[in-house]
């Protein structure tokens, strides 16, 4: 009896420990703004921080913005250490912040912003804004947050310092050692990998702190910048713990400094020139000095140039630089006349890693535009990489063995210092003719020269006197009537030219396009790859809300995409339905998991209905 109590007590601990342990990995969110009152065309800050004790929260997103648009945007990690009564507590997190500007008078509620952590996405709070006309928004402080923010990425940046060591005990790496400090206290430092590049390769900007070995303890920082970078794209690659993190201790003007990594970035000059490097800033709240308290790094310099044209290959771009490696999957290998494939392309490697993939041009094969995913950031040895996946969809119009050809994409190495070519062959599809149904490109035997006359094999006569139309009396009657002729020949071109735009909009027009979409998700159902049917599915219904309601849904998150069908007359059901579908896609079509195919068709079979519903609303 006694050993089956114990166990029935071990059981619950464990069951109640995993709870409380799962509670606790719940993010914990702020959200805020640095003003509730703005003016039309004026800009304001959302901020959201979530920390967590275990593993950083990724993809920040700041959901429905009413009456403001997007004009910046930018992520920090962060750490945080705090000791209460002897006991040591870490938590990490990410701190995203929003430039945002009104566009129109009125309240409008912004939020709530949300990340993902562990598999699910978490919502912070919302926040109330009121935009007023121009001019009548009050004034507005420079430091919104101030120094004791809640969202200060900085904070307990040194209140934890290494253990401390006597100074003759102390091993300073030379590499860090500098001739004098640049300020008291703490200051940074700024360093470049290479100072000469060519356009799109990375040069990678550190920014050390240092701070004084000897007075760690009382040393607070708040309110950093970041360096200005105007020329280039950057991505941050710094580590989670990088602001917190010893790296070593370094001599400067005779004293011991503790060094710490600030920030880390790769960057990727956008054009030639000697591009500049604006300096890190970040504000020393203690000690309080007798000078200025900005700690500022150096102003760096680049010179970017392109890379040698000498040896490059047809169709490269400027600015595709690093070394990658492009895998193309197609599915499925037969189908009838018109119909449509799928293509998967999976572009990975390090360093800028191009945006887009221009597909082989080929007489009867039509490529749609592709949806993109990107799983990008850090990769081993500071280079910043990853992988970009284009998805394609691709009409064939005629018959027979079809070769799609190669998917290459030239690029500049510059570790080689040489140009090389990715490529990925797609290679050929078999398409059965329907009957009735015209070839695209056609099988007619081509004329180099038509209208030649025939070969002469005889001498011909003399020719008789030629009696030119001018002669007659009829010319001058036609000059008479040819402004006439000229006003008739006028009103038929503009009756040709408005039975053409007619013709082309028809052609163009969303009706076209969702038949389109509808017949290439059929065709994926048909197929053994749930990925490629749940991006078809997701095309179809953007296509479906467009034509029959007139809105576009693509990009909504949320219920954003429920709220824009119905404010269009859209049945609040159906609508519900639809932004269900999309949400459910996108989550397949992301997942880690493989996708199971039942499922994606099933959810292509409420599509189906979802879409008749449309129709019959409009």
């Amino acid at each position: 009896m006694k050993l089956a109590l114990s166990a029935l007590f071990a059981a619950l601990l464990v069951v109640v420990g995993g709870r409380v342990a799962r509670a606790q990995s719940v993010p914990q969110m702020q959200v805020g703004v640095d003003a509730d009152v703005v003016e039309v065309g004026g800009t304001l800050t959302l901020q959201m921080q979530a920390t967590t004790t275990d593993v950083t929260p990724t993809d920040p997103d700041h959901g429905p913005i009413p009456g403001f648009v997007v004009r910046g945007q930018s992520t920090m990690p962060s750490r945080m250490t705090s000791i209460i009564n002897g006991v040591r507590s870490d938590r990490i997190g990410l701190t995203a912040t929003w430039q945002l500007q009104a566009k129109k008078v009125g309240t409008y509620r912004l939020g709530p912003p949300t990340i993902a952590y562990q598999g699910s996405r978490y919502a912070g709070s919302s926040v109330t804004v009121k935009v007023v006309p121009a001019g009548q928004a009050p004034h507005r402080a420079q430091d919104p947050f101030g120094s004791f923010s809640p969202f200060d990425p900085w904070k307990g940046l040194v209140q934890q310092p290494p253990e401390p060591t006597p100074e003759s005990e102390v091993a300073a790496d030379p590499k860090f050692g500098l001739d004098a400090p640049r300020g008291a206290f703490a200051f940074l430092h700024a360093a470049l990998d290479k100072t000469t590049a060519v356009v799109g390769e990375q040069v990678t900007l550190t920014i050390y702190l240092y701070i004084d070995a000897a007075a760690a303890d009382a040393i607070s920082l708040d309110d950093p910048h970041d360096a200005t970078t105007d020329d280039f794209v950057r991505h941050s690659i710094a580590t989670d713990d990088s602001f917190s993190k010893h790296v070593a201790y370094a001599q400067a003007g005779g004293k011991l400094w503790s060094v710490r990594v600030a920030s880390r970035w790769a960057l990727f000059p956008l054009k030639t020139g000697h591009l500049e490097i604006g300096g890190m800033s970040l504000r020393l709240a203690r000690p309080r000095g007798t000078g200025s308290p900005v700690r500022t790094s150096e102003t760096l310099h680049v010179d970017v140039s392109e890379p040698p044209t000498a040896g490059r290959p047809p169709g490269f771009v400027v600015g595709d630089v690093g070394r990658f490696q492009v895998v193309a999957t197609v599915a499925p290998r037969e189908i009838e006349q018109d119909g449509a494939v799928a293509v998967s392309v999976e572009l990975s490697g390090t360093g800028n890693l191009p945006s887009t993939m221009t597909p082989p041009a080929r007489a009867g094969i039509e490529w749609l535009d592709p949806t993109t995913r990107d799983s990008l950031g850090a990769q081993p040895g500071g280079a910043f990489g990853g992988k970009r996946n284009f998805d394609f969809v691709v009409r064939l119009h005629d018959a027979g063995a079809i070769d799609l050809g190669d998917l290459a994409l030239p690029y500049w190495d510059p570790v080689a210092h040489t140009y090389a070519v990715a490529k990925a062959p797609l290679g050929v599809i078999t398409v059965k003719a329907v009957a009735g149904r015209a070839a695209a490109s056609g099988d007619a035997k081509i004329e180099p020269l038509p209208g030649l006359p025939g070969i002469r094999t005889v001498l011909e006569g003399a020719q008789p006197a030629r009696r030119y139309w001018t002669d007659s009396p009829l010319f001058f009657g036609g000059l008479l009537v040819s402004p006439l002729a000229y006003v008739v020949a006028v009103g038929a071109t503009s009756v040709v030219a408005r039975a053409r735009r007619r013709s082309k909009e028809r052609a163009e027009s969303p009706e076209t396009e969702l038949a389109v979409r509808v017949r290439a998700a059929e065709v994926a159902s048909k197929g053994g790859d749930g990925r490629a049917l749940d991006a078809a599915v997701t095309h179809a219904l953007e296509a479906a809300t467009v034509a029959r309601s007139g809105v576009r849904v693509r990009g909504a998150r949320g219920d954003e995409a429920a709220l824009r069908l119905t404010e269009a007359g859209v049945g609040a059901e159906a609508a519900r339905e639809i932004a269900e579908l999309l949400r459910a896609c996108e989550a397949a079509r992301f997942a880690p998991d493989e996708t199971s195919l039942d499922a994606a068709r099933e959810r292509w079979t409420r599509a189906r209905t979802a879409i008749d519903q449309l129709e019959a609303s409009a």
